[in-house]
């Protein structure tokens, strides 16, 4: 029981850890994604500037373009060629100024899109990873439930098989007993009490029973037993598998300790062989028994018979 409740301790520390680095993870998550929206947000503040300046440059064009219009119409007889010149030339810086802004603008909102696109997939990376996470929780927890289930059936017909294998042996040391009283009270001919036919065939008959009554009682704690052992066993590798895939999809911590503790509380079939041959090894009542005892060893059989 000591080492069980250290590898319990153990165990819970384990899943401590293991919860604790999880949170790491999703708080430099959020982290990251919080600097993301921060880089998104100056972003569109940038776009937002820059079609605030494309538009001053608009607004200044259309003015240019209504002076160089003016500026044709009042002196179309004499143009002034510098003028026009510096007016066209103008118009051409504010139309490049204009194309460049554009450009910019036009980026900047790929890289928008890009970021946001990236933010989404992030989010419901996350999301399936913590539904995920919680599935296999809950499963885990499940099969553990069943796991502890197991282990207190087994435990209960373990202690079951003991006590019927105590009761075999002091049936058998009893029987031991009342041989030797026999053997004794053959050499001891002062006095003897002669039984019926009957009365001896009714001792041998219960002394029978009692044997195959205490048989049958072992051979089903010993079926109900190796059944619980088969439905442990299962429960096992099912958590077993479990740990497995959940080993080859994330980091894992806990994993193997929970693998040894299935190793360490596998029951081995050669405790089971062993009980059996105990079993076995155990006294058998004799079939044959003498009519005749002698007067010391009359009431322990009227009480057997009893």
């Amino acid at each position: 029981m000591d080492v069980d409740d250290g590898e319990r301790k153990n165990y819970t520390y384990k899943r401590r850890e293991f919860q604790q680095n999880h949170q790491n993870t999703l708080q430099a998550k959020m982290t990251e994604l919080s600097l993301i929206k921060e880089d998104l947000k100056k972003a569109k503040e940038s776009t937002t500037q820059s079609w605030l300046a494309s538009r001053t440059l608009t607004d200044e064009l259309a003015k240019l373009q209504s002076i160089l219009a003016v500026e044709k119409n009042r002196k179309s007889t004499s143009t002034s060629n510098a003028g026009i010149s510096e007016l066209q030339s103008k118009l051409e810086a504010a139309n490049m100024s204009i194309r460049s802004k554009m450009e910019d603008e036009v980026k900047v909102k790929k890289t928008i899109d890009e970021i946001t696109e990236a933010m989404d997939g992030a989010r419901k990376e996350k999301e399936m990873n913590k539904r995920d996470t919680e599935e296999e929780r809950r499963a885990r927890s499940k099969l553990k439930q069943v796991l502890r289930m197991r282990k207190q059936n087994l435990r209960t017909l373990q202690l079951k098989l003991q006590a019927v294998e105590m009761e075999l042996e002091a049936f058998g040391a009893s029987q031991a007993e009342t041989l030797g009283v026999v053997n004794n009270s053959r050499t001891d001919n002062s006095s003897t009490v002669q039984l019926t036919l009957e009365e001896y065939k009714d001792s041998k008959e219960k002394a029978k029973d009692e044997t195959a009554l205490a048989e049958w009682r072992i051979s089903l704690f010993m079926k109900q037993k190796l059944a619980a052992e088969v439905n442990r066993n299962l429960a096992l590798s099912r958590l077993k598998e479990l740990m497995r895939r959940r080993s080859e999809d994330k980091e894992k911590n806990e994993d193997g300790h929970i693998t040894r503790e299935i190793g360490e509380h596998q029951s081995s079939p050669a405790r089971v062989v062993a009980q059996v041959k105990r079993r076995d090894a155990l006294p058998k009542p004799r079939g044959k028994a003498t009519v005749g005892y002698s007067a010391a060893f009359c009431p322990f059989l009227k009480s057997y018979i009893t």
